[in-house]
């Protein structure tokens, strides 16, 4: 019987195969993406928040703008950014769009990601809606009474930054955790004398209040930021995975400046509102891809903020913002948009 003849492997065959091994396993133990042969790569996850604060993730997906920069993307959309975090840290995604609020939170419960981009700004985006009712007209009332916030998120630190602008500390209030899925819903019930709100929320507060509500006097308290997240480049997402998302972006901001009735429009059917109803907090919002000392100052008094509230183990060590923040992606897209001292 024939037997076929192999021959025996050379020495530049065995360092091939061990390099191979070698860069297969360390792909695996650090959870990256591993195509089999013959195979593609999956794609990478995106989790965004439906909120006009995601805007330009919400127009580039619409507009195709992540397929044609490259980037297979498989999105999956939330309610919150803080839900976009979940995701992150789980290792279930692999990018996600989130206020500074729920990623310094992250930071300081020990969670490895990476700031790519602030994606918005807004000094209107939160608000504090208030029920009117016996001994309650405004915020100076609101000592003692019952404060609903959306937990871990940039509408619960503007919250606490409200009252206490109003010289009232947020020990002398009762906290009562909104539903995030219907905010409104404890106002309307009575179940809070007032809520600080995302701008968006507002309008269904207002009109389930039937006229009982107020919206406070807005205050420079609070200069929000939207941003874009992702894993470390060690856990899968490269530098030029990277850029070639903020590609994506830049050319949404650019068609949102050129076409902001379109871009609302987009923004307000995702949302399912009507455009007419986002368009009254859009100029508030300023589009712009980002990374400055606004930043890094919100999430150094966001540190200090979630350790007086406990939201952190007390053991909790300080995060390394500087570190959390991989700049070299938007400074090879635009070095300009990069002010950030490291």
């Amino acid at each position: 019987m024939d037997q076929k003849r192999f021959s025996a492997p050379t020495l530049h065959n065995r360092r091939t195969v061990t390099r191979m091994c070698t860069a297969s396993l360390l792909s695996l133990s650090l959870g990256c993406p591993v195509a089999q042969a013959g195979q593609p790569a999956r794609p990478l996850r995106l989790a965004v928040s439906d909120v006009a604060y995601a805007t330009l993730a919400l127009v580039a997906e619409a507009k195709g703008y992540f397929m044609q920069e490259g980037l297979s993307l498989d999105i999956q959309h939330f309610k919150l950014g803080r839900m976009c975090v979940e995701k992150l840290v789980a290792g279930e995604v692999d990018f996600a769009t989130a206020a500074d609020v729920p990623a310094l939170l992250a930071f300081m419960n020990r969670k490895e990601f990476d700031i790519l981009a602030t994606i918005s700004t807004s000094k209107r985006e939160n608000q504090m809606v208030i029920r009117q009712g016996p001994g309650i007209t405004g915020p100076s009332d609101l000592r003692g009474k019952r404060i609903g916030v959306l937990a871990g998120t940039g509408a619960h630190y503007f919250a606490d930054a409200f009252l206490l602008f109003h010289g009232i500390d947020q020990n002398e209030v009762i906290h009562v955790p909104l539903d995030a899925k219907d905010p409104a819903q404890a106002l309307e019930r009575g179940q809070v004398d007032a809520a600080g709100l995302f701008s968006s929320q507002v309008p269904d507060a207002l009109a389930r209040l039937q006229g009982r509500g107020i919206v406070a006097k807005q205050l420079p308290i609070y200069t929000a930021t939207f941003n874009l997240l992702s894993q470390t480049s060690a856990a899968g997402v490269s530098d030029d995975d990277a850029l070639k998302f903020l590609r994506a972006l830049r050319r949404a901001e650019r068609f949102i400046k050129d076409e902001p009735a379109q871009g609302r429009a987009i923004v307000a059917g995702v949302m399912m509102v009507s455009a007419d109803q986002l368009a009254k907090g859009w100029e508030d919002l300023d589009f712009r891809l980002s990374l400055g000392q606004t930043l890094v100052s919100n999430l150094e008094s966001q540190e200090r903020w979630a350790r007086v509230n406990g939201l952190v183990p007390g053991d909790a060590p300080a995060p390394r913002l500087l570190q959390r923040i991989r700049v070299g992606p938007l400074r090879q897209l635009d070095a300009q948009a990069a002010r950030l001292f490291k």
